[in-house]
């Protein structure tokens, strides 16, 4: 059966909450003959399911073959970091920038990674490089804003959210988000009113 079709099915017995019957799909065709896209899923499910080993050593197979787009790596990159090797995550991540150095979504990887490696600093940098990439990109921006915030940069971390809601005007959490920024920035009136827009979208927003 073809790779394609196997994948396929997979999803379609993930999607239908068989689980064991995808991992059991997905593994031994990887075994026997796999191609990179089957380890990709393969190590996404894995992940999944909290396999984070697993999911590694499936990925670093699938990273192994050319992929313009990284998406290997960058799956391979998420499962370091949330295996407490966050400094090894921005080292993969930085490898694949230098091949590709205008594919925003490392980037923004790379942010994520340098933020779970306590480093800041360069992760804003990372945030702010996607953005001058791909400036419509909501992760890279919605990211710098809380960075932002968490750096009490909270005038500049309006920005952001200004520019997210000027996009996307119906997302309550980002209006909530607005308005804690606000709130931090002691602008009552407009904090108020920015909670108010979340709870127009979303009335059963807790926080807002």
């Amino acid at each position: 059966m073809a790779s394609a079709q196997i994948r396929s099915q997979a999803a379609e017995a993930f999607r239908a909450g068989r689980v064991a019957e995808a991992l059991a799909l997905l593994d031994s065709h990887c075994h026997r003959a796999g191609e990179s896209p089957d380890w990709l899923a393969l190590g996404r499910l894995k992940q999944h399911l909290g396999d984070l080993p697993g999911a590694r050593a499936a990925l670093e197979i699938a990273a192994q073959s050319p992929d313009p787009r990284f998406a290997a790596h960058r799956a391979l990159a998420h499962v370091l970091a949330d295996s407490g090797e966050a400094d090894a995550a921005c080292t993969l991540l930085k490898h694949c920038i230098a091949g590709a150095s205008t594919e925003y979504p490392l980037w923004t990887d790379l942010g994520i990674a340098q933020e779970r490696a306590a480093h800041p600093s360069a992760a804003l940098a990372s945030y702010t490089r996607a953005l001058e990439i791909a400036p419509q990109d909501p992760r890279a921006r919605l990211n710098r804003a809380a960075l932002l915030r968490a750096q009490t940069q909270h005038e500049a971390a309006l920005v952001d959210y200004d520019i997210l809601l000027e996009h996307s005007p119906d997302q309550s959490s980002w209006w909530h988000e607005r308005g804690e920024c606000l709130r931090q920035c002691q602008r009552y009136d407009e904090s108020v009113a920015s909670c108010e827009r979340a709870l127009a979208l979303d009335p059963h927003a807790v926080q807002a």
